[in-house]
């Protein structure tokens, strides 16, 4: 049986919130409420909802700043975001509208209207968000593939260069990974690359991201981090991954880290960390190669 669809309701004023909820728990739907945009807000880059019901006139935060801000989030355009609103005049719809909104509900509310509408978006949502995953996570491995990786790769740095904060990338391969593969096949192979996938996404922080670039080399983002605190990250990863069997197999990863530089580009920096990789595989495997140790190092195959 399918878990209901998640519903944000979002009005500053409690009975209000109160009525909303209570009109649409049931059928389905299961509402979360909150009086305070901001940390609705929160909630929602967290949770994910399936659909939200947004109060237009919110103290500190309209809706249409609200809906713009919801937008700017990583799956925040897949969710669909329906207006209640007291006057909902020409001027103000289409601005809601472009700001991203999906549709209206007037003030007081019709029970029935407003049940009907939220089941038909909440399970817009619901698929949409579905279709989202299937486009941007590796099937493999649930790590983002690699056109999402780069392009929240891209992101980062934009707002790296742009606030002046830290960032660093790893990118890591299995060690000996056709020496799996010959000697056991390739379902083990893939066995392998599944558990690894799972034990990056267990290690590394909630801000971090990581993605499959292709076979059986990763890339690794790590937000407001640089240096010292870069290298500990890594070096916690390659543990976890050397301490315990992946795939009842003893498996290792070697890594290289980088931290951005000043108007550095994607290109640039993803050259120089994979230099640092390779760097790292040269130098012995099961090991983390950081900035200074193969800025001139030339990219050899190593298996």
């Amino acid at each position: 049986m399918n878990a209901p669809s998640r519903v944000l309701i979002v009005d500053d004023v409690s009975v209000n919130l109160a009525l909303m909820c209570a009109l649409v728990e049931g059928n389905g739907l299961d509402p979360v409420g909150f009086t305070d945009p901001f940390e609705a807000l929160a909630w929602c880059q967290r949770e994910r909802p399936d659909l939200v019901l947004l109060d237009y006139a919110m103290p500190g935060m309209d809706g249409e700043t609200f809906v713009q801000r919801l937008r700017a989030f990583d799956q925040g355009a897949m969710i669909p975001v329906i207006i209640v609103t007291g006057s909902a005049g020409p001027e103000m719809m289409v601005r809601m509208l472009e700001a991203g909104a999906n549709d209206f509900l007037r003030k007081p509310v019709d029970p029935i209207e407003l049940s009907a509408r939220a089941r038909s978006m909440a399970q817009l949502g619901r698929a949409s968000h579905a279709w989202f995953e299937l486009a941007t996570r590796d099937e493999l491995t649930a790590v983002d593939t690699r056109r999402h990786f780069l392009s929240r790769l891209n992101t980062e740095i934009a707002r790296s260069h742009r606030y002046g904060t830290p960032l660093s990338l790893a990118l890591f391969d299995v060690d000996h990974f056709k020496r799996i593969n010959d000697q056991w096949g390739h379902p083990v192979g893939d066995a392998v690359l599944r558990a690894l996938g799972a034990r990056v996404k267990e290690t590394i922080r909630e801000t971090d991201f990581a993605g499959r670039l292709g076979g059986e080399e990763f890339g690794w983002t790590m937000p407001a981090t640089c240096g010292d605190a870069a290298h500990m990250a890594a070096e916690r990863l390659r543990a976890a991954v050397a301490g315990t069997p992946i795939a009842e197999r003893p498996v290792t990863i070697s890594i290289g880290v980088a931290t951005l530089r000043p108007a550095e580009d994607s290109s640039d920096f993803l050259v120089r960390t994979d230099r640092l990789l390779y760097h790292a595989k040269d130098s012995g495997r099961n090991r983390v190669s950081t900035d200074g140790a193969a800025d001139h190092a030339e990219r050899r195959p190593v298996a």
